[in-house]
């Protein structure tokens, strides 16, 4: 089964160096552009544990109807780009 994880999610397995756990769980982990961009940003903050995550997680993109799901999700609800991004692609 596949999983498409949120910054919250991988920082917090990343942290504790056990993204294997959630490989137990799911055969393929997805994680959206907007999270990547989350990482990078701690990773300018100084922050290592996102080192962990690159590589080991596949970064997708959002693709035809999922750009519609998005943008409904941040104009509706505003919630974060990461999370909205997440929904769109489940």
């Amino acid at each position: 089964m596949k999983a498409v994880a949120d910054c919250d999610v991988l920082s917090t397995f990343a942290k504790i160096d056990c993204l294997d756990l959630l490989y137990e769980l799911f055969s393929e982990i997805l994680m959206p552009y907007a999270v990547y961009v989350e990482l990078k940003a701690a990773e300018r903050c100084g922050f290592y544990f996102p080192d962990r995550v690159y590589g080991r997680v596949e970064l997708t993109t959002l693709e035809g109807v999922e750009l519609r799901y998005f943008r409904d999700y941040i104009q509706e609800h505003k919630i974060h780009y990461g999370e909205a991004e997440g929904l769109a692609i489940a």
